[in-house]
């Protein structure tokens, strides 16, 4: 008993260990990610290059396609915050467990001149500050740092970005679990509620034979 105890506890101290993801991007640097749960690391971005064969085929031609248009942040934020809604309570409940910590943007606009640099300089503010409620919402958010800096004198535009995922397995086994559990209780009603439909079917059909027979009775008559 006491070694099965054990081993319980041993899970449960693995469980509560999260998996923390740090990335981070950079205008000069590529873009880099790492996992890291226990004793592991494993490199998610930049990915090992391979060595490509030689492609004798001539180069593809372009095709002459017009480029969709960009669709504005606020609509993606507001479809965002629509399927989120619509998630079952412990999906959601995953999520709003699920850390996004030690976040940090530094960011630098610059314009053709100085109108043109207040203009996204604006809406810089107004889609960073979106994006972060939107995701406050939806996760446990922490920010270390935003910095938004107009580059009026800067040569070229500038940015880089950090952050932290971090997610506890007991939180993904807990949400399995209450999915589960939900949708087998979903099943059953469904199940109850055919059975039900089906009873009361056949206790009217005698009733309506009675009301057929009167019927026709009545219409001999």
């Amino acid at each position: 008993m006491a070694v099965v105890l054990g081993i319980l506890i041993l899970l449960l101290m693995i469980l509560l260990i999260p998996v923390r993801v740090s990335a981070g991007a950079s205008s000069g640097e590529a873009p880099h990610a790492v996992l890291r749960w226990l004793f592991l690391s494993i490199p998610l971005f930049p990915r090992p290059k391979r060595k490509k064969a030689e492609d004798k085929s001539e180069p593809s031609k372009p095709d002459g396609k017009k480029e969709k248009p960009k669709r504005s942040l606020k609509p993606l934020l507001t479809e965002l915050l629509a399927r989120f809604d619509r998630l079952s309570r412990p999906v959601q409940r995953l999520l709003r467990r699920t850390g996004l910590a030690r976040v940090s943007l530094r960011l630098v606009v610059k314009g053709e001149d100085a109108a043109a640099t207040a203009l996204r300089f604006g809406r810089a503010n107004a889609a960073v500050y979106s994006a972060t409620a939107a995701l406050d919402r939806i996760f446990s958010l922490r920010v270390e740092r935003i910095e938004i800096i107009p580059g009026f004198s800067a040569e070229q535009e500038e940015y880089s970005c950090s952050g932290e995922i971090r997610l506890f397995p007991l939180a993904v086994l807990i949400a399995a679990l209450q999915l589960g559990f939900w949708t087998l209780i979903a099943l059953i009603r469904s199940a109850g509620g055919r059975d039900t439909h089906e009873n009361e079917n056949r206790r009217a059909q005698p009733v309506r034979r009675k009301e057929e027979c009167y019927g026709k009775q009545a219409s001999h008559q």
